[in-house]
């Protein structure tokens, strides 16, 4: 334990274990953690696994060598999609489905263009009626053919010597499908922001023999529309040892109160901890979420608004001031209930100059 650990960083960094998950609160230094995580184990080969490009390179700047840091779609792409490199396209269009399948009903190559993304984007390792759109937009009378021409389609897809197009989503599943074994190169996974892990990831890292390690943050999990899954509570981990990061430096103890009193309508039983510079919650996001208190709203969604909602909150540091990019995208109405209001103080505040680390940080 170095003298800036934590104790609850201190626990992840000598854990020993096979399976690892870690819940990690907003700003509380999870992908610090995870590399003297590493550093604590120069011997072993380790993968770092990112969401995105920019979280791919901001790790590889980071971590000790010992880690290779990539995206799934650059693991994917040197197995599988460099066979594609020509015929690679960022989506399907339901022209292309129509073409293929020599398909004048435009309503039916929708389905099936619907059916094979859905396929796509899941863990399965077949098509079946399960990836067709729902009774209200396909007739069961039409399901089957739906099935079998997205069955076709998806001959044609992956057919190396073919010419339809493929996205990049399409090369990541059939490296998903051709089972990989990654625990031959590396003794050790790490899986960052897996509450925003899409099934096909999540079933590629879950999959394999050597110790994983997940790290996130279910609030923080925004991503759901486009399929995200939330690695963590997967049933493959549910023997794994669990362990949380809780002690935020991004913000103080007053947007954490903030942050409590919104994880606490979700059900969350641990709190947030606010250690980084005295803050204070000037203005609050009052006119956007009146909704989650409805007690029509479905669950699902009402999950979904708060955790917009938290990843708003804890993009504070020493001000909490109303976004109006966040307002409009949400656009909701007032909820009072949720936030109160102080009514002294100047909104105009500066930028912490502090990173998620409580380490100091260049500000521009």
């Amino acid at each position: 334990m170095s003298y800036s650990d934590t104790p609850e960083q201190a626990a992840v960094i000598a854990w020993q274990g096979k399976r690892l998950v870690v819940g990690a609160f907003a700003g509380t230094g999870k992908t610090t953690t995870l590399r003297r995580f590493a550093e604590q184990n120069p011997d072993e080969r380790m993968l770092y696994i990112a969401y995105s490009r920019a979280i791919r390179d901001e790790a590889e700047q980071k971590f000790p060598y010992h880690v290779t840091c990539k995206t799934s779609h650059q693991l994917a792409y040197a197995a599988t999609g460099r066979f594609f490199a020509l015929r690679l396209v960022s989506n399907l269009k339901v022209t292309d489905v129509a073409r293929a399948l020599n398909c004048k009903n435009w309503r039916m190559a929708r389905a099936v263009l619907y059916t094979l993304n859905h396929f796509i984007c899941s863990a399965d390792v077949q098509i079946t009626a399960i990836h067709a759109p729902d009774e209200e937009e396909l007739p069961d009378s039409e399901r089957a053919q739906v099935v079998t021409a997205s069955q076709r389609l998806w001959l044609m897809v992956t057919a190396r010597q073919g010419d339809f197009p493929v996205t990049h989503d399409t090369y990541l599943k059939l490296y998903q499908l051709s089972r990989p074994d990654l625990s031959s190169r590396y003794s050790t996974l790490l899986f960052d922001e897996a509450q925003d892990a899409n099934p096909v990831t999540s079933a590629i890292v879950l999959s394999q023999r050597c110790r994983v390690v997940l790290v996130g943050d279910r609030h923080q999990q925004i991503y759901r529309f486009r399929g995200a899954d939330n690695a963590m509570d997967a049933p493959q981990l549910e023997h794994a040892d669990r362990l949380r990061l809780t002690n935020s430096f991004r913000f103080g103890p007053e947007v954490a109160n903030v942050a409590n009193r919104l994880l606490a309508l979700k059900g969350e039983t641990h709190k947030v901890t606010g250690k980084g510079p005295q803050d204070r919650v000037v203005v609050t996001l009052y006119d956007d979420f009146a909704d989650i208190l409805d007690p029509d709203m479905p669950v699902d969604r009402r999950n979904d608004e708060l955790n917009l909602l938290y990843v708003a909150t804890t993009r504070a540091r020493r001000l909490l001031v109303p976004d109006p990019v966040i307002r409009e995208i949400l656009a909701q109405p007032p909820a009072e209930d949720i936030l109160v209001l102080p009514t002294d103080g100047d909104i105009n505040g500066t930028g912490d100059d502090t990173d998620e680390n409580g380490e100091a940080s260049d500000v521009a």
